[in-house]
């Protein structure tokens, strides 16, 4: 018989009042001039952070949330971890929770780090001979040095994320929640967490996480929801869910809003010239997103102009899943021919004889003036692109270059 799940949400409802300081005099007098008379308060505004939200969450699953700023995402991890009780609707927790939301939550600027890895582990319901034999543990995976006997006041920001990290990584927990860890600290700090939560997961832990690291998402979660104005869009497989929500992002009219809502990473620009219908795939008759090993990847769109500029530089890239730029080319669209100041043009870039191997990638695509800081629409690795071939073939590496091999027996 299958485990209980760790986390379930079953149609869970929550919103939150909101607030108007209303400092001025001109706020302040009616509402007062009502209380005197006996009048009633005039009713808040409210805004809805989940509105029917159901999943649920696996011992060893690790689920990933995506959305815009303000979608509910931290709503979901407070819910979890007691923060926020639902208006309606049920979560039930099975076991003890760890979260990494505030890394800093708990720590006493006065206390040393060390000290302060005993608080915490108070604060999460650990007994001192517990955090006794997890100190050293602790203390190697901060890697802070001789600062871990420092006051934490002395520390710089990252330290205090090390820090934070190790101890709420090492307490037994039976769900960990994770909100944007990886957003900072260097890179062999990030990868140190991804290892550390890795093993979690192979322990049995259940695993929420969110982030607006995309790549990160698909390599290391199991499955992904989509959330949108406190909705699940979409609950499936990371690559169908990350898919679904750069296609969300994309579908995005206003340049305005998706700069407000989205990553920042994901599509940015001034908007004087903007990007629509972008069409990835291998030529007719292949599937949207797709292209054989070998075959011809075609990239395509319109532009269209908002306000009088001159031609417009039009490119195109791609990276791997892992974020490493494989190539990118980039061409003038007047001299190209497809550029008119008025009407705007369609453009489409071809390369034959892809030559990258099999997997996953992304595809960028840009415009923007030869002499501008910002680009004018940059939808950043924001298309999936699967290169199709042979998946048993032993090569290696991102790109198939022509090889001759030569040589002679013998010393």
């Amino acid at each position: 018989m299958p485990a209980a799940p760790s986390i379930e949400f079953r149609e869970v409802r929550k919103s939150f009042r909101m607030r108007n300081r209303g400092d001025s005099l001109r706020d302040a007098l009616p509402r007062l001039l009502r209380r005197l008379a006996g009048g009633p308060a005039a009713p808040a505004a409210r805004f809805t952070a989940l509105d029917g939200v159901s999943f649920a969450v696996s011992p060893g699953e690790v689920l990933g949330v995506v959305g815009a700023n303000g979608a509910g995402k931290s709503t979901t991890l407070r819910l979890v971890a007691g923060v926020y009780r639902p208006d309606g609707g049920e979560v039930i927790v099975r076991g003890r929770v760890a979260a990494l939301i505030e890394l800093s939550a708990g720590f006493h600027p006065d206390l040393s780090g060390r000290e302060n890895i005993y608080l915490n582990g108070a604060l999460l319901g650990m007994r001192r001979r517990e955090m006794e034999a997890l100190e050293g543990a602790i203390v190697a995976f901060a890697g802070i040095g001789e600062h871990i006997d420092a006051p934490v006041r002395t520390y710089s920001s990252g330290m205090v994320v090390r820090l934070g990290f190790a101890v709420a990584a090492h307490v037994p927990a039976d769900i960990l929640l994770v909100d944007e860890v990886l957003s900072v600290g260097d890179i062999e700090f990030r990868q140190q967490c991804l290892e550390r939560m890795t093993r979690r997961r192979q322990e049995g832990t259940a695993i929420l996480f969110v982030s607006h690291n995309l790549k990160v998402m698909e390599q290391f979660c199991d499955r992904v929801l989509v959330v949108r104005g406190g909705k699940v869009l979409v609950d499936g497989e990371p690559r169908r869910s990350l898919a679904a929500y750069r296609e969300q992002v994309a579908s995005m009219g206003s340049l305005r809003a998706v700069r407000e809502t989205a990553a920042p990473q994901i599509r940015k620009g001034t908007g004087e010239v903007v990007i629509e219908g972008v069409l990835v795939d291998g030529g007719e008759g292949t599937a949207p997103g797709a292209a054989p090993k070998g075959g011809t990847l075609r990239v395509g769109g319109r532009l269209r102009p908002t306000a009088p500029v001159p031609s417009p530089l039009v490119a195109v890239s791609i990276h791997s899943s892992q974020g490493v730029l494989c190539t990118r080319a980039t061409v003038d669209a007047a001299a190209a021919g497809f550029w008119d100041p008025a009407e705007g043009g369609t453009f489409t870039a071809e390369f034959p004889g892809l030559s990258l191997h099999p997997g996953a990638y992304e595809v960028s695509v840009l415009a923007f003036a030869a002499n501008a800081v910002l680009p004018y629409d940059h939808h950043q690795q924001l298309y999936p692109l699967e290169v199709q071939g042979d998946a048993a073939s032993i090569e290696d590496g991102l790109v198939d270059l022509p090889v001759r091999w030569g040589g002679s027996p013998g010393a």
